[in-house]
């Protein structure tokens, strides 16, 4: 596994992950790492800023030609905005830990939240193997709850400070999207399960032999 000093928390879940892992290849599993690099995540969030931002202005501004403005951008909405994307950022850990405490059955028990200090990234990790289907939408409905969905609201009520908040926080699932890329491109066979990765950004999968 990896060889960065883990916290207790790590090494506490790399522990119980490695008696799952025992158990699976007992069962006839065999398991692929599908783990992505953060210093290359975070660089491609900085190169994916203009890409999304542009765009999303021309629609805003399209749309909104009469009332669009940059009015909300004052020294008081830029405080509101900083808030608002911290508090988004938490809800978006949320949503994974919701959204796969739900599709596991097993609720939060099986749900847990920190921080990669040597990144600055927030987490949240589900410590049982799911299913593709559920593990993809874990997955994916933060980019949709608190990035694609605001960015659109904003559009359509005119609102400049809530469609850039919406279009940074979609920057800010590029670690997400990576994470999914890797398992779209990844051809098990029909019986696999996919665990998330218990101290790497990135998840592992368990295919039957």
């Amino acid at each position: 596994m990896s060889r960065k000093k883990l916290s207790e928390k790590e090494k506490i879940r790399l522990e119980k992950f490695n008696i799952i892992r025992d158990q699976m290849k007992e069962d006839g599993y065999r398991e692929k790492l599908l783990t992505i690099n953060m210093k290359k995540a975070n660089i491609l969030v900085f190169l994916t800023i203009l890409p999304v931002i542009i765009p999303v202005n021309l629609i805003y501004f399209y749309v909104n030609n009469e009332r669009g403005s940059l009015g909300d951008f004052s020294l008081k909405g830029w405080l509101i905005f900083l808030v608002l994307y911290v508090l988004f950022i938490i809800i978006h850990e949320l949503v994974h830990g919701i959204t796969w405490a739900l599709v596991s059955k097993k609720g939060f028990d099986v749900i847990e939240f920190g921080i990669m200090w040597e990144h600055m990234a927030p987490y949240c990790t589900c410590k049982v193997p799911l299913e593709k289907k559920d593990y993809l939408i874990g997955a994916l409905a933060p980019l949709v709850v608190v990035g694609i969905l605001p960015t659109i609201i904003g559009i359509l009520i005119g609102s400049y400070l809530l469609t850039t908040l919406g279009a940074f926080l979609v920057i800010g699932a590029i670690g997400d999207i990576l994470i999914t890329k890797k398992i779209l491109d990844y051809r098990p066979g029909e019986n696999f399960l996919i665990y998330d990765h218990p101290t790497e950004a990135g998840s592992i999968v368990f295919e039957k032999n």
